[in-house]
């Protein structure tokens, strides 16, 4: 816990920037305002089901292509050389489109994140301006 003092011109503006921005209290704004100027992650509701959600696409991902590279190993022993089956090439294309996918979704989930991180970033700037 840290305690600070603010004038009273200071305590109205944290109050109405809580408003503003529909915090619950003073702690929810100044911990996130904290977070923004140190460059922590400000994520909001819904994030980290939505990572844990990237998470297992990627975790799917990686063990459909470990299981192509071991298939292709074993074509290099036995015939000197990769030659993919059809299967191993749909799920090698299957792998593409999913990490397309996968990516597309973490890029809207940053910045869906970093819309609240920027308005406080901006408050920051501007405050840091008027003093």
């Amino acid at each position: 816990m840290v305690g600070v003092r603010v004038s009273d011109k200071e305590a109205t503006a944290i109050d109405e920037a809580v408003q503003r921005l529909k915090f619950r209290n003073r702690s929810e704004f100044l911990r996130a305002v904290i977070r923004a100027a140190l460059s922590f992650p400000e994520l909001d509701e819904g994030v980290s089901a939505d990572l844990s959600a990237l998470k297992a696409s990627f975790d799917r991902a990686g063990g459909n292509l470990n299981q192509v590279a071991r298939d292709m190993s074993a074509s290099m022993k036995k015939l000197g050389r990769a030659e993919p089956s059809a299967r191993e090439l749909a799920q090698i294309y299957a792998l593409h489109d999913e990490v397309i996918e996968t990516r597309r979704a973490l890029v809207a989930l940053l910045v869906r994140s970093q819309k609240r991180s920027d308005v406080l970033s901006r408050m920051i700037a501007e405050g840091c301006d008027a003093l």
